[in-house]
């Protein structure tokens, strides 16, 4: 150790000294997505003791060089032996700058540590982030599509839901325009899929099979609702209803690779309860 950190570490030894090492023995860290965090960009940094001692965990930092910044968890808590904690943080905003960058390039993801042992001595320990249900190639994949397409073309839901009818007999239709941006680039939407409450009035999917670049004008779809289930709590307990999947192809310019997926396309807070509206009275 460098002499003047052993001075600094012996000054401070009534309060322990800070250094970087490995992690106590027995302590491991994953990370994992819940499918109720996708919205709010919430990951899970999983930490698990299973040393023979107890630690106090200060501090749990996640770096990607897939994000533009660190996310951070400062709220302490004391991790027993046998014990394993959830560690919520909000995601920054994934690097997507060079879209016409290959899609494979290897990532760097570490968690850093900063705990307080039974002794009193702190410690820090930067650990490779175990993604073993490959939740950060989805979230990067599905971003950067996103950034892709919304840079080529512009989707728009229109704020009211048309309706034809009242009861079991109505009928009702969502209006989209996918309008070019004007920047270069081709992107083709395959089809818009159902969700766990709507579908397509003539089957389950809607197919679309269009294509626009810059050259072409706004192509407007209407899409012709059925509900899927009308049980009462389908609705109460609902996170994904509303959310309607594109699949989608975009290359954003010549050589680029394409990228591939489903865009979600979410509908605004009004127009989710003008859309559980006419579910309940379609189904009565």
């Amino acid at each position: 150790m460098p002499a003047a950190l052993l001075v600094a570490c012996l000054l401070a030894s009534l309060s322990g000294c800070a250094t970087a090492q490995g992690p106590p023995a027995g302590v491991t860290v994953r990370i994992f997505q819940n499918r109720f965090d996708y919205a709010d960009r919430v990951l899970e940094v999983s930490v698990s003791n299973a040393g023979p001692t107890s630690l106090d965990l200060r501090s749990a930092r996640f770096d990607s060089t897939r994000f533009i910044a660190a996310a951070v968890w400062t709220t302490r808590l004391r991790l027993e032996p046998g014990m394993t904690r959830d560690l919520r943080v909000h995601l920054a905003p994934t690097s997507c700058t060079d879209l016409t960058a290959p899609t494979d390039t290897v990532a760097l993801d570490t968690v850093t540590l900063d705990w307080v042992g039974p002794s009193g001595s702190s410690g820090s320990a930067t650990l490779p982030a175990v993604d073993d249900s490959g939740a950060l190639d989805r979230i990067q994949d599905e971003d950067c599509l996103a950034e892709a397409l919304t840079g080529v073309v512009s989707v728009a839901v229109s704020p009211e839901l048309r309706v034809d009818g009242t009861g079991p007999a109505s009928r009702a239709w969502l209006d989209l325009a996918l309008t070019p941006t004007g920047a270069p680039g081709t992107v083709t939407i395959d089809q818009v899929g159902a969700t766990v409450l709507l579908a397509s009035a003539d089957g389950l999917d809607w197919p679309v099979g269009r294509t626009l670049d810059a050259t072409t004008p706004t192509a407007r779809l209407s899409l012709a609702l059925r509900p899927t289930r009308c049980d009462p709590h389908a609705i109460a307990e609902d996170k994904r209803g509303t959310v309607f999947p594109l699949r989608v192809h975009v290359a954003v310019g010549p050589g680029a690779p394409q990228r591939s997926g489903d865009w979600d396309l979410a509908v605004d807070d009004a127009l989710r309860a003008r859309l559980y509206a006419w579910i309940a009275d379609r189904c009565g």
